[in-house]
């Protein structure tokens, strides 16, 4: 969790904004990233509007993890799978403008991993 964070503090010359929805894997990334460079870690979801949502975390399947749980669903179904184990947790929903409003200077790179 954060290699790409990592390789462009090692390579480039910049800020890195780090958001990510699970507070578990938001914990793993801060600490990836302690005393690597300027980089912020924001334990949020990126959205088009600002709400409160729950977020489904697969333990086991981390990059699996979704707002959309009734579309996880319908493709273990379509894939003959039997459902994950997996745990519900609140996250805030915040715009990339909100995110980014207290941010100073160009962006030079935005990489967005989304569903």
């Amino acid at each position: 969790i954060g290699l790409f964070s990592l390789f462009c503090l090692a390579r480039f010359d910049c800020r890195v904004v780090a958001v990510e929805a699970s507070s578990h894997l938001c914990r793993v990334l801060a600490r990836n990233v302690l005393g690597n460079g300027d980089v912020r870690v924001v334990h949020a979801c990126v959205s088009d509007t600002a709400e409160t949502s729950e977020f489904h975390y697969f333990p086991d399947m981390p990059g699996e993890s979704t707002r959309h749980l009734h579309e996880h669903h319908e493709q273990q179904l379509l894939l003959n799978q039997a459902p994950w184990r997996h745990e519900t947790e609140p996250v805030v929903c915040a715009t990339l403008e909100r995110i980014l409003s207290t941010e100073r200077g160009a962006i030079v790179l935005l990489k967005v991993d989304v569903e």
